[in-house]
């Protein structure tokens, strides 16, 4: 059996804390713009098993999908935006717990892309990609 521990609602450096102790982070989110508590969750040495959200698969790097560093867990069928049917909520739950399980029993070593990918996602990470972007409009104005 797999202990889950519900905290509610954290502040900063409480959640960071929480995160470091851990093994794995899971997310199970039926609407997310962009999740970036997955990479906060990575960065703090959690393995991650999220809902397949739009968009995830191309922000992660591919080999960190692969590896099973990240478990995505198929998004359950919806009647709107951001509310599941109710009938497809025992599959979407019996997945997550079948991923939980994957993670916690896979010895799988850190992949080396998630530090590159990390680094990419800090404020200096981002800027720098906003300037190279704009560098290259420049050259070619």
């Amino acid at each position: 059996s797999v202990g889950v521990t519900l905290l509610g609602r954290l502040d900063q450096l409480s959640l960071a804390e929480k995160m470091r102790q851990a093994e794995v982070f899971v997310l199970p989110s039926y609407y997310e713009g962009l999740p970036l508590v997955v990479a906060e969750a990575l960065s703090c040495g959690c393995k991650v098993v999220v809902t397949d959200l739009p968009g995830l698969r191309s922000w992660l790097p591919q080999d960190v999908v692969e590896s099973g560093w990240v478990q995505l867990v198929e998004l359950p069928p919806l009647k709107s935006v951001d509310q599941p049917r109710e009938s497809a909520l025992p599959d979407f739950v019996q997945q997550l717990r079948e991923a939980l399980q994957r993670s916690l029993s896979s010895s799988v070593e850190r992949p080396e892309s998630l530090d590159r990918f990390l680094r990419q996602q800090t404020w200096a990470g981002v800027a720098g990609r906003i300037n190279r972007v704009y560098e290259r409009l420049v050259a070619d104005s």
